[in-house]
């Protein structure tokens, strides 16, 4: 390290040295104009850093639904950088199963209608509106809650879904926050999300009307996690079906179920209305190909993305059911756009494969760096690109969400590298594809060519699905 004797232009400037380098500057070369602008160097890149750290620290606002945490809160917003930063944040709804607004505490009444009679009253609210009124730049906020047990005195009992989301209902209709998406937990001791959108004044509320109605006319996403023993199952095909603007729709069932679940038959054979869906997200399911068929089949018209991650057929000889299935897609879903298959089974534990894909020279392989795919070629007609293989987590950008709408917009930035070394075709069983219709069918023919069934030994690495309304973008 340089003395106090040096030259001023010698001085070694790093950020392991900048405290010490800073202070003997001050103290020995203040006089000195090169000085002064090492200084300037060092002092920018401290603020450089600095504000990256802060960025990360104060763009995600955390809270719970508590009169403390709410204080804190919005003290906090008074601050110039959190009103800048902030973008998301999230609030914790309910505390080992008490519900915050329960319409049985003194001042959360409701009237018939499921709307909070004096929300002007209740300090929670208002604090919360103050917030968002400050944090201007936040579009999306994630409420977090659990279903448990109700607390009645000394006894405990039972929670029920549909009154915890009423309650938290209650509250975005008392802000005026739009709810965008709703997680449903298949286990009720599990924690589940309802996003929002925090501008207030917003035109979902129309108080005029029962309040699961006035929300079910604007949500777009809606995802459900099934167990074998789960409750509210009748109030939940309700709420499907209610929501005839329903946009994304993920259906998670439990990877123990050795069947389908009643739930999912009774909605691909009921004659109500299901909402038009575009983005449909399956997990985890064992099917038939007709029960598969008839699900898909349900929103042929309006579709245009599925996501399909460790479903299972458990008839047909081998490839046929899934190349069946991938044909009949090509065939029937005219507007697909966008599709991903991660580990599509049998249930003789044979997985689906498209290694030959590799082979076809049409199409040229890139494989990426730190990427949530290992590799992606670009149709021969230029109308789309399909995407390969899911790589060791621990080598990609972790901070990165596997949407392939979100992969695709950072590859276009070149957000990616590109690796030199050839790309690998041992079980490639996990495949997506973004661009046209035109080309979406092209994709599917493409992998209809390659697909081959083989025994996997090893754990299939896959990516789960979900939701996306804004969290993400």
């Amino acid at each position: 390290m340089s003395g106090p004797g040096s030259s001023p232009g010698n001085v070694p400037v790093t950020l392991s040295t900048v405290p010490l380098e800073i202070f003997r500057h001050i103290i020995s070369y203040l006089e000195c104009d090169d000085t002064m602008l090492n200084l300037r160097l060092v002092c920018r890149e401290l603020c450089h850093r600095m504000m990256e750290k802060m960025y990360v620290w104060f763009s995600h606002v955390d809270t719970s639904f508590s009169r403390r945490e709410l204080r804190r809160t919005l003290r906090g917003a008074e601050f110039p950088i959190l009103r800048s930063l902030a973008k998301i944040g999230g609030m914790s709804m309910t505390f080992a199963g008490w519900e915050l607004a329960s319409p049985l505490r003194r001042g959360w009444e409701r009237d018939e209608l499921g709307y909070l009679v004096n929300p002007e009253k209740i300090y929670r609210i208002c604090a919360l509106k103050d917030i968002f009124t400050k944090l201007v730049h936040i579009k999306t906020f994630r409420l977090q809650y659990i279903v448990d047990h109700d607390h009645k005195g000394n006894q405990r009992e039972k929670a029920s879904l549909q009154r915890t989301i009423g309650s938290i209902l209650a509250i975005c209709a008392a802000i005026q926050a739009r709810v965008k998406g709703i997680w449903i937990p298949g286990s009720y001791a599990h924690f589940a999300y309802i996003d929002i959108d925090p501008a207030q004044e917003h035109e979902q509320w129309d108080k005029s009307i029962p309040i699961l109605d006035a929300m079910c006319g604007h949500l777009q996403g809606l995802e459900i996690n099934f167990k074998d023993d789960m409750a509210d199952l009748e109030w939940i095909e309700m709420l499907l079906t209610k929501c005839q603007t329903l946009e994304q729709l993920s259906l998670k069932l439990d990877h123990s179920m050795t069947s389908l679940h009643p739930f999912i038959r009774h909605i691909s054979a009921t004659s109500v209305n299901l909402p038009p869906v575009q983005s449909l997200f399956l997990e985890d399911g064992i099917f038939t190909q007709d029960e598969l068929v008839r699900l898909v089949g349900r929103f042929k018209n309006t579709l245009r993305e599925i996501e399909l991650v460790k479903i299972t057929i458990n008839e047909g000889k081998e490839r046929a059911g899934w190349t069946s299935f991938i044909d009949w897609l090509q065939k029937n879903i005219p507007n697909l756009e966008k599709f991903t298959f991660q580990a599509l089974q049998y249930s003789c534990g044979q997985v689906v494969c498209f290694d030959s894909i590799f082979n076809d020279p049409q199409l040229s392989f890139k494989r990426l760096i730190r990427a949530p795919w290992e590799s992606y070629a670009r149709l021969p007609s230029g109308n789309g690109a399909l995407v390969f293989g899911i790589p060791d987590f621990y080598e990609i950008d972790t901070s990165v969400y596997f949407d392939i709408h979100v992969f695709f917009a950072k590859l276009g930035r070149g957000v990616y590298g590109l690796d030199s070394r050839p790309c690998e075709n041992i079980l490639v069983y996990t495949v997506g594809f973004e661009g046209s219709k035109v080309g979406a069918k092209e994709a599917l023919g493409l992998l209809l060519g390659a697909a081959a069934v083989e025994k996997v030994d090893t754990g299939l690495e896959t990516n789960s699905t979900s939701i996306n309304v804004g969290w993400w973008s």
